[in-house]
C-alpha cells in the first residue's frame, strides 16, 4: 500500500489520528456511504466516472486510498471514494487501501463535505462554493476551508455574509429573490426587526442607499433604531421615487403650487427687509425662482400665479 500525501493532508484538516489499513470491501456500509445530500451532490454516483475509472485500472493506474469513518468494529462508512470502491467492484477485487478514522458525526459531515476537494471527480465551481459555505456554517473556520478548496478567505466570508442576510430577510417575509447579493451583504448587519421596519425598500434600494440608511440605523442608539429603521424606510422610498420620476420633474421642475409657495416665500423675505432689495444675489434667485415656476406651469399644464 502506498501512501498519498495529498489524502494524509486533507485528513489533517480535521484529525490527526488516522491509520492506513487494506478493508474488506465486504465491510463497507454502502448505504451509509451514499446518502442523499451527504456531499451536497445531486447525483450519486456517476456510472461514466466509474467506467472510466475501472479502464484507467486496466492498464495500471492505481487509485488512491479510501477515507473511512469505522462507526462499529470491522464496519466502515465512507467519507470519501464512493466512485473507487464502486469500481474496485466492478474488477472483481475484494479489498481496497483506505485511510481510517474514528470521528464524531459532526466531524464525519464536515469531511465528507470536503470529498473531492483535492481528488477524485472534480466538483463543479458552484458545488464546491456551496460545500465550502456549508463547513462555515458547521463550525469549520474559513481559513481551514479556504486551503481546502482553494477559495479566497475573504471571499468565502463574504459569501457567508450574504447567504446570512438572504436568510435574515427571508425570515422577514420579504422576497429574497429581489434582493441583490451586494445588498443581502449589508442587509446581514442588521437586526431582524429592524429588516422588518425597513420592508419592501430594503430590497427596492441600490447598494449605495442602503448602505447609508445601514450605517444611519447601527450608530442609533439601541433604544432608537426601530424608529429609525422606520424613519429610513421612508428615506428609502423617497430616494427609490426620485429615482423613478420624469427626467424633466429631476432637472427641477415645480408644480404650480410649489412654485407659489416659494415665491411667496421670498417676498415675505424682502418685504422684511426692504435693503435686500439692492441684494444682487437676491434678484438672482428671485428670477431663478419665477424661471423654476414657468417650468413648472409647462410640466402640470397649470398657470402659476404669485402674490
Amino acid at each position: 500500500m502506498s501512501k498519498n500525501k495529498a489524502v494524509e493532508s486533507q485528513i489533517r484538516l480535521f484529525t490527526d489520528a488516522f491509520e492506513m489499513r487494506r478493508i474488506p470491501l465486504a465491510h463497507i456500509d454502502t448505504n451509509g456511504s451514499l446518502p442523499k445530500g451527504q456531499n451536497r451532490r445531486t447525483m450519486l454516483l456517476d456510472d461514466e466516472h466509474v467506467f472510466g475509472m475501472v479502464e484507467a485500472a486496466s492498464i495500471g493506474v492505481e487509485f488512491p486510498p479510501l477515507i473511512v469513518n469505522e462507526v462499529q468494529p470491522d464496519c466502515y462508512v465512507i467519507i470519501d471514494g464512493n466512485h473507487r470502491r464502486a469500481a474496485s467492484e466492478k474488477l472483481g477485487r475484494t479489498a481496497i487501501a483506505a485511510y481510517v478514522v474514528k470521528v464524531d458525526p459532526n466531524t464525519f459531515h464536515l469531511m465528507c463535505l470536503s470529498a473531492n476537494a483535492w481528488i477524485g471527480k472534480p466538483l463543479p465551481h458552484e458545488a464546491a462554493v456551496d460545500n465550502a459555505l456549508a463547513q462555515i456554517e458547521l463550525g469549520l473556520p474559513a481559513t481551514t476551508v479556504s486551503k481546502l478548496w482553494g477559495i479566497p478567505a475573504d471571499r468565502l466570508q463574504f459569501l457567508r455574509r450574504q447567504q446570512e442576510g438572504r436568510r435574515k430577510v427571508a425570515e422577514a417575509g420579504l422576497k429574497v429573490a429581489q434582493l441583490s447579493g451586494a445588498a443581502a451583504e449589508l442587509a446581514n448587519r442588521l437586526e431582524l426587526e429592524h429588516i422588518t421596519k425597513l420592508g419592501a425598500e430594503l430590497t427596492q434600494a441600490t447598494s449605495k442607499d442602503l448602505e447609508e440608511a445601514v450605517r444611519i440605523i447601527n450608530a442609533a442608539p439601541a433604544a432608537s433604531r426601530n424608529a429609525e429603521a422606520r424613519r429610513q424606510s421612508a428615506v428609502l422610498e423617497r430616494k427609490r421615487q426620485a429615482r423613478t420620476a420624469p427626467k424633466s420633474r429631476q432637472k427641477g421642475a415645480l408644480s404650480a403650487e410649489q412654485a407659489r409657495t416659494r415665491i411667496k416665500e421670498v417676498l415675505i423675505a424682502v418685504r422684511s427687509n426692504r435693503a435686500l432689495l439692492d441684494d444682487d444675489v437676491l434678484v438672482q434667485l428671485v428670477d431663478d425662482l419665477w424661471e423654476e415656476a414657468v417650468r413648472g406651469v409647462v410640466v402640470n399644464g397649470n398657470t402659476a400665479q404669485s402674490s
